[in-house]
């Protein structure tokens, strides 16, 4: 990337907030700002510029959720949800509605390394591209579409493909068809997976993106 990445990080956990300020102080691609209170993230966009917000579940005493605010008072700012909390633990359908993205923490192998993706994605900075979609409700085989991939974009034929559960997490696989065939309004499920000196990413509104080397 040419430019670093704006991000605001909000967390009330303080350790937490030094362990992603490390992380990321390593991550020449992103300029992390961080705060541990509502009071200071507020102040912070109000005198600086930023790209994207990631922000725990941080609540006032009044229960209004530090993302609420900040989608009301910066439309145009994306706002990812990185929380310990459980998707369907979040009973407030204000905060579903004002955030772009979510990733629980503990989600993935690399939480850090899942939420940069996350960042890249709300900036438009990725170098992901998509290939294909598929939507189950038009009929359209998951299956189908992710081999037609692998073997178009990512350099596999059919009689050299690895079978598909040796790629992916099937579980994850699982919530991607059944967020995509309901079509559920929720933060995004997303896998990744290696294929050759490719990576396919999948993700439950039915796109099918490959990054190569």
């Amino acid at each position: 990337m040419s430019e670093e990445i704006r991000v605001l990080h909000v967390d009330d956990d303080p350790a937490f907030v030094d362990l992603a300020d490390d992380v990321f102080r390593a991550d020449d691609g992103v300029d992390l700002t961080t705060a541990t209170n509502m009071d200071d993230g507020f102040d912070l966009l109000e005198n600086q510029q930023f790209d994207c917000v990631v922000s725990d579940y941080v609540t006032a005493p009044n229960g209004e959720a530090f993302v609420t605010t900040v989608s009301e008072e910066y439309p145009d700012l994306p706002v990812i949800l990185f929380t310990g909390t459980a998707y369907e633990d979040i009973d407030n359908p204000e905060v579903r509605e004002s955030i772009t993205d979510y990733l629980q923490k503990g989600s993935t192998a690399d939480p850090f390394d899942s939420l940069s993706e996350r960042i890249a994605a709300q900036t438009g900075t990725d170098d992901w591209e998509t290939v294909t979609e598929f939507d189950p409700r038009n009929g359209d085989s998951f299956v189908v579409a992710l081999v037609n991939a692998l073997r178009e974009h990512a350099g596999e034929l059919p009689e050299q493909a690895t079978p598909l559960g040796d790629y992916l997490d099937v579980e994850a696989a699982g919530r991607i068809l059944e967020s995509a065939t309901t079509g559920e309004q929720r933060p995004s499920v997303t896998i990744r997976f290696a294929v050759g000196d490719s990576v396919v990413r999948v993700d439950d509104e039915g796109a099918i993106a490959v990054r190569s080397p």
